[in-house]
């Protein structure tokens, strides 16, 4: 672990920002995508192809951001402290 430079407790964890945020754009993102598609290929859309395809949507798109948000915070660190709550970067 890597001290806080704030308060200088060893309790530290590394951030999850990039990550989290990718998952949830990329969640609504492919959600929205999917629906958009089927809507736009048949004039009677039935309620649970609309249901479905948002759940694949979203679990695809969840997939995405998540790996694209891992990779985001690899390449810039950042840690949050346990003890003060402060977030920085190493």
């Amino acid at each position: 672990m890597i001290p806080c430079p704030h308060c200088g407790s060893p309790h530290t964890r590394p951030g999850t920002q990039a990550r989290t945020t990718g998952m949830v754009l990329g969640g609504m993102t492919g959600a929205a995508f999917v629906v958009l598609r089927i809507i736009g290929r048949s004039s009677p859309v039935l309620a649970s192809a609309l249901w479905v395809g948002g759940l694949i949507g979203l679990a695809w798109g969840g997939q995405a951001g998540y790996v694209l948000g891992a990779k985001i915070d690899q390449t810039f660190p950042r840690s949050r402290c346990c003890d003060c709550g402060k977030d920085f970067v190493h």
